[in-house]
């Protein structure tokens, strides 16, 4: 389980900003809520919010990124920091993410600039998420402290920083050596999916490879078909060619109709890249502790199907299950007291400087109190995060002159 990210100086986020999920001590919905070590209660669920450009796909992008970095997709040299700044161009990007694999609690913490590893850290955590045992700790190309790694691991390792390794990450080199190391990168690898971002490097939830390895998923999507209302009447794999699915439908006298999926709306589609991830995190038989993260969850969805699927999943999630779902979102019927928790809903903005800011609706401790309405507020402008349209008023633009 994801438990906390937090960045700085990463594209637009100057300054630092912590994405937690970690459950506050409201007992709304609790039951939707999992328990981990020392009785402390996370999250299933974030969406974030926010106006065009005000942040949300970059922080998923951070996401994106680390997990690209730690499995060799990316390296330093591919980050963005913050540019609008001349010295945040050159200051170092900062990332932490404190994680729950195998029920151990685990912290990665990892400082880079575009042409080196800076600062690199792993840690064990007590349950009360403090540092209970160092992994590792490096300094640019210095071992500067360990606890559990073997002599033979920490020559290994110290050997492989002195052969020019400055951008290379020191978890991925650990993982033979290390059983700590090798659980953090499982994790990176196997629980942590990012779809829709511009970092995103993660073919595992290929429809066509989801259908091959288990075939029984098609019968459940088409299971959720008469629950969407697309008119179509069931998918399957298409006969002629075994790597293409055609959707079935019926024409008005009844007979069977087939077609190709380029010819379906680009709802239906969409829908095909979000099911089998959503269907595969809920399947005791493939993971108990998967997290996915989906920028531009409603692209193309009508806006009762988006609701409705979020809250198949918060139904069909079993609470003693590891799996979470991160979206990001300009529908603002997800503003929804009545199915998630003011935790579970963050506020992206963009600054005069360019800047963007991140929050939780539970920041905003009157809202629990006073039971307003989130969407209400949101568009009156008073949780931030809302497009500035004062420049965009049409009735001001200049008009042609009449002859």
């Amino acid at each position: 389980m994801l438990l906390f990210i937090g960045i700085e100086n990463w594209m637009s986020y100057r300054e630092p900003y912590g994405f937690s999920m970690m459950a506050t001590p409201s007992e709304t919905y609790s039951s939707h809520l999992s328990l981990i070590t020392g009785e402390r209660r996370v999250l299933p669920m974030g969406i974030l919010f926010g106006g065009n450009a005000s942040g949300k796909s970059n922080f998923l992008d951070a996401i994106a990124y680390l997990r690209g970095l730690v499995l060799g997709h990316f390296s330093p040299e591919d980050s963005l920091p913050f540019l609008l700044d001349k010295e945040k161009r050159q200051a170092a990007t900062n990332f932490q993410i404190d994680f729950l694999c195998r029920e151990k609690l685990m912290r990665y913490q990892l400082s880079i600039n575009r042409e080196r590893v800076l600062h690199e850290a792993l840690y064990e955590l007590d349950q009360d998420l403090n540092v209970e045992a160092m992994v590792f700790h490096r300094l640019e190309d210095e071992i500067v402290g360990s606890v559990s790694l073997s002599a033979e691991a920490l020559t290994t390792a110290t050997e492989y920083l002195d052969c020019d390794n400055s951008d290379h990450l020191l978890l991925r080199q650990l993982i033979v050596d290390s059983a700590q190391a090798e659980c953090a990168y499982t994790w990176f690898n196997e629980c942590l999916s990012v779809q829709n971002s511009r970092f995103s490097n993660d073919e595992r939830f290929d429809l066509m490879d989801s259908l091959s390895e288990k075939p029984q998923l098609l019968d459940l999507i088409n299971k959720l078909l008469p629950l969407l209302d697309n008119g179509i009447d069931h998918f399957e794999i298409d006969p002629q060619n075994k790597k293409q699915l055609v959707a079935i439908h019926h024409d008005s006298n009844g007979d069977e109709l087939r077609f190709p999926l380029r010819q379906e709306a680009s709802g239906v589609r969409n829908l095909l890249e979000i099911l089998p991830p959503l269907i595969l995190s809920l399947d005791d038989e493939v993971s108990e502790a998967h997290i996915m993260v989906i920028d531009e969850w409603d692209r193309n969805l009508h806006s009762l199907l988006s609701l409705e699927l979020l809250n198949f999943f918060l139904e069909q999630r079993r609470p003693e299950a590891r799996t979470q779902l991160i979206v990001s979102s300009h529908d603002l019927n997800l503003l929804n007291r009545e199915m998630f928790r003011s935790d579970e809903l963050w506020i992206t903005e963009r600054l005069s400087d360019g800047s963007s800011t991140l929050l939780p609706l539970s920041d905003f401790g009157a809202l629990e109190e006073e039971d307003l309405d989130y969407r209400q507020l949101y568009l009156e402008g008073r949780l931030g995060g809302v497009p500035n349209l004062n420049a965009f008023i049409l009735s001001d633009w200049p008009q042609d002159s009449e002859e």
